[in-house]
């Protein structure tokens, strides 16, 4: 999320008769949310990578679209095994662009409109829109089909 504020949370009479949602959404506050990168349109957190507590660090592997994880090792869990398998030195091997990555850090789903971040890149759908795919009886539709819908 780019802008400086979260979008409207939802009022109580577009959440209908949930009367715990509404409470629970009366108990947040709009600052933390603005942090997490909490978007209500698409109910979506982006995590803001640089952030000193909450925040994960990039790979810094050309081409890696991951974060590190493990804040004690200098790369992502799948560039530390690529470089245990090589005969580089560290700093030679971060210089050296990854050439694919089954990660998929941030990428948003490929459905029209939607926004909500990928499970995988070959999947390329979020878990909502994979659902639908595949036990709501849209499996038969092509993911050519699925990415050119609005929902």
């Amino acid at each position: 999320m780019t802008g400086a504020r979260a979008a409207i949370p939802p009022t109580y009479e577009t959440l209908g008769a949930n009367k715990r949602l509404a409470e629970i959404l009366r108990t947040v506050d709009e600052d933390f949310l603005v942090l997490l990168g909490w978007d209500w349109d698409r109910r979506v957190v982006t995590w803001p990578r640089q952030h000193p507590v909450i925040g994960l660090p990039d790979c810094p592997v050309p081409g890696c679209p991951l974060a590190i994880t493990v804040l004690t090792r200098p790369m992502c869990g799948g560039c530390m095994l690529r470089w245990s398998k090589s005969d580089l030195p560290l700093e030679e091997f971060v210089l050296v662009t990854k050439a694919e990555s089954r990660g998929v850090g941030q990428v948003p789903c490929a459905v029209q409109g939607c926004g909500r971040p990928r499970l995988t890149i070959a999947g390329l759908l979020c878990d909502a829109h994979r659902v639908q795919h595949t036990t709501v009886g849209l499996h038969a539709l092509t993911l050519e089909g699925v990415k050119s819908r609005s929902w």
